[in-house]
């Protein structure tokens, strides 16, 4: 004999989780994010911010900035996060920055 389970639920009543996700469009991170071939798998944030909108979660965009003292580590950072091909043709194009300017969105869904 079969039995139904209910589904779990993954947050208790009056819960609220926040999901934090890097924003496509804005700041010159979502422009290095246009530019690399692994990110563009992951599309251009409208799926993620549709399904998340289709379960009534609100949604709030924060605009920050990844400042560095010395050079050479905002250097290592971007060669970290993105592929030579994204990160070199922007490191020469930007050749006194010491950050980057880094949107991202927060998703909130309430119990």
């Amino acid at each position: 004999m079969r039995t139904t389970q209910r589904p779990r639920r993954p947050l208790r009543p009056g819960g609220r989780l926040v999901v934090v996700d890097n924003d496509h469009h804005a700041g010159e991170f979502a422009e290095l994010l246009a530019a690399s071939p692994w990110a563009a798998y992951q599309g251009s944030g409208g799926a993620t911010a549709a399904w998340w909108a289709e379960r009534g979660a609100e949604r709030r965009e924060v605009m920050s900035e990844w400042l560095f003292t010395r050079r050479q580590d905002l250097e290592a950072v971007l060669r970290l996060e993105f592929p030579a091909e994204v990160a070199e043709p922007w490191l020469r194009a930007h050749p006194d920055a010491l950050g980057l300017t880094y949107g991202y969105v927060l998703f909130a869904v309430d119990a």
